[in-house]
């Protein structure tokens, strides 16, 4: 009767392996009872200080004061850093030129890129056809998108109507 909730955008930002991560659950037995939609946000860390610079500042707006944002940095493939929280992140900039950061924010799966960042919806995209070509029952789907503050002004709407196209776009993938 104990099942768990799986989020797409916390396994995104730990670099989870849908595919891999799902035949581990399945193989212990492990059932999912809430599955948790939406995206993170995932930028690269570059040498050129101007570019980095106004990755800065937009890491700076993205920041919450009530939420944690972690932050995990991948290097060649390989996890480099973590980062319990974006402020901690955003101080250590300049030292992680080359890396590639994912950050937990709850991000809509409206599109593949927001500004400066993209979103990890296709990390949830391979999460949601490997749930539906596995046949498993999830029980509830939640759509948790969150910052909706990452979506471009002129693709914003009334949220409700995000809220819907998100819903259609997770239907799709389950097709």
């Amino acid at each position: 009767h104990v099942r768990i909730a799986l989020d797409t955008a916390h396994a995104a930002v730990v670099w989870d392996e849908p595919a891999t991560s799902l035949e581990r659950l399945v193989e212990a037995g492990v059932q999912i009872g809430r599955l948790q939609v939406s995206a993170a946000l995932e930028c690269d860390i570059s040498a050129d200080t101007a570019a980095r610079t106004n990755l800065e500042a937009t890491l700076q707006e993205l920041q919450s004061p009530t939420l944690l944002q972690q932050v995990v940095a991948m290097r060649d493939g390989g996890i480099v850093r973590r980062y319990d929280d974006l402020p901690e992140a955003i101080a250590a900039i300049g030292e992680s030129v080359g890396e590639t950061w994912r950050m937990h924010t709850h991000a809509p799966v409206l599109a593949d890129e927001y500004g400066v960042f993209r979103s990890t919806r296709p990390v949830t995209a391979a999460w949601l056809r490997e749930i539906a070509a596995r046949g498993l029952d999830v029980g509830l789907i939640e759509l948790r998108s969150a910052n909706w503050s990452v979506v471009p002004a002129d693709d914003r709407g009334d949220v409700a109507a995000m809220i819907a196209r998100e819903a259609a776009w997770v239907r799709e993938m389950q097709s």
